[in-house]
């Protein structure tokens, strides 16, 4: 999975004895032709199969690892330059597989997502969305649910919470304010749906 920076996200794995986790971030990131610390494109989906590229992903994820724990000499330079190869990597898997990626549907999921976050502090109808995308409501709902794994509504949902999880842990509002900045009007309706991500807004 492949977030670009500033892109408020969450990851729900079903749990399995073959789940291996590894989390990298990055900073001061240049790909030509993109903005700093940006790797892919909008129309490109977070989640991107490596197929073959598997087993020498997770040999990168294992050397970055080892190498930054030993402490050695050059250890931290050793995995510096073992992130440039996992990017290119990545980047490299993208290319190859943009045509497929950019169907349709994924571009219209895309156009959904971006309406979505420009109006989420607001009472947004299914109904709002397909006029402003001139679309069918049960096709857009259909595509919507395939390209982020949930309906219109969840996903406004959990935009909100995500947002008000940032501003909960970076800033100094209160809880009213919080609400009040991602677009809830009852605070108590707020501090439910906040307690179902396991961050209770009175942290």
């Amino acid at each position: 999975m492949l977030f670009n920076a500033n892109v408020l996200h969450d990851e729900s794995p079903d749990a399995s004895d073959d789940l291996l986790i590894f989390s990298c971030g990055v900073e001061q990131l240049k790909v030509d032709g993109l903005p700093l610390n940006i790797l892919t494109t909008r129309a490109q989906p977070a989640v991107m199969p490596s197929g073959e590229f598997y087993d020498e992903i997770c040999q990168l994820f294992d050397q970055m690892w080892a190498h930054v724990n030993s402490k050695r000499l050059f250890s931290a330079e050793i995995g510096d330059n073992l992130l440039s190869v996992l990017l290119l990597l990545c980047r490299n898997i993208w290319i190859e597989n943009k045509q497929e990626q950019e169907s349709n549907n994924t571009l219209l999921g895309q156009r959904i997502k971006d309406y979505i976050d420009n109006h989420y502090k607001e009472d947004i109808a299914l109904s709002s969305i397909t006029a402003a995308l001139n679309m069918n409501q049960f096709y857009l709902a259909h595509v919507f649910k395939d390209y982020s794994g949930y309906s219109p509504k969840q996903y406004q949902t959990r935009r909100r919470i995500g947002e008000a999880q940032n501003l909960l842990l970076s800033t100094n509002l209160g809880v009213t304010e919080v609400a009040n900045a991602v677009g809830y009007d009852n605070v108590n309706n707020a501090s439910c749906i906040f307690n179902l991500v396991g961050i209770p807004p009175a942290l």
